[in-house]
């Protein structure tokens, strides 16, 4: 019996000599062909030729992290400036209620503070501030201006400010022994303060004087009367406790005034006493 051997080229049976896992190889020729690739870089028919993306990169663990997303960053700034307003309104509440106020403000924790925030305020020519303790309101500020203020402590600065005593103890009235130096001159006086608004307040700010202080009926010469300079006539003044610049418009009379200092700032008389002659 003859064998038979193919002759070389031939087509090879398969399984002899072949492993059947081993991938198939195309046919020789002048076309070849490749399998497209599978998964998230496959490429289809009108992408041939392309090159493979790579492989995507992925951080090693302890690799230094990018930037932040910057709307991220600018939500964190929103954050810490709303916080920190929050922190400078808190500490604005708590300086002014432990400072009794300030200008424009008035009131006080204490009937106390209230005393000592109102002469302070007089103090350093604050007029406003100075008027914002007081509950009753002048029915003219013509007198109680910034400019006429300074005028008063430069004459009778104010100071060693003390107060003695505070009986205020949440009744809504209160006495304030105060003590207080006006130029060489001392005052030593109670003054009620009470309740408005939540906050400690005198009853007054100013001291009231009208035509009744200055003249009795039938005294012409007590119209001639002048503050800081300006006629009041019978005319209802207010007046801030210091120094009073009192004239006459009559060169021949001379006005003379007895302090007006706290003692006078809850009463409704000034202690001005009549014009008299002037030596001629």
């Amino acid at each position: 019996m003859n064998n038979w051997t193919p002759p070389p080229g031939g087509p090879q049976m398969p399984g002899a000599g072949l492993n059947p896992h081993a991938p198939v190889k195309p046919p020789g020729g002048l076309h070849t062909w490749a399998a497209h690739p599978v998964g998230p870089h496959a490429t289809g028919p009108d992408t041939a030729g392309l090159q493979p993306l790579g492989p995507l990169y992925s951080p090693s663990p302890g690799a230094p992290v990018g930037p932040p997303d910057p709307k991220r960053r600018k939500a964190l700034w929103v954050t810490l400036a709303a916080g920190a307003v929050v922190v400078v309104t808190v500490a604005v509440v708590l300086f002014l209620t432990l400072a009794g106020g300030g200008s424009g403000n008035g009131g006080a924790a204490t009937a106390g503070d209230a005393v000592k925030g109102y002469l302070a305020a007089l103090a350093r020519g604050d007029a406003e501030a100075a008027l914002s303790y007081g509950v009753d309101q002048p029915a003219s500020k013509q007198f109680l201006t910034n400019e006429v203020l300074r005028k008063q402590i430069t004459q009778w600065p104010i100071s060693n400010i003390r107060i003695l005593s505070d009986d205020s103890v949440g009744l809504g009235m209160g006495r304030v022994h105060v003590v207080a130096n006006f130029g060489d001159k001392n005052s030593d006086t109670t003054l009620y303060v009470k309740k408005d608004h939540g906050g400690w307040k005198l009853d007054a700010a100013a001291i009231k004087l009208d035509g009744q202080h200055f003249s009795t009926s039938g005294n012409a010469a007590a119209k001639t009367i002048t503050f800081f300079g300006k006629p009041v006539a019978d005319a209802t003044v207010y007046v801030f406790p210091g120094w009073i610049d009192i004239g006459s418009t009559n060169p021949y009379l001379t006005v003379s005034a007895k302090p007006l200092l706290l003692e006078q700032l809850s009463l409704s008389g000034g202690g001005v006493d009549e014009p008299g002659d002037r030596p001629v």
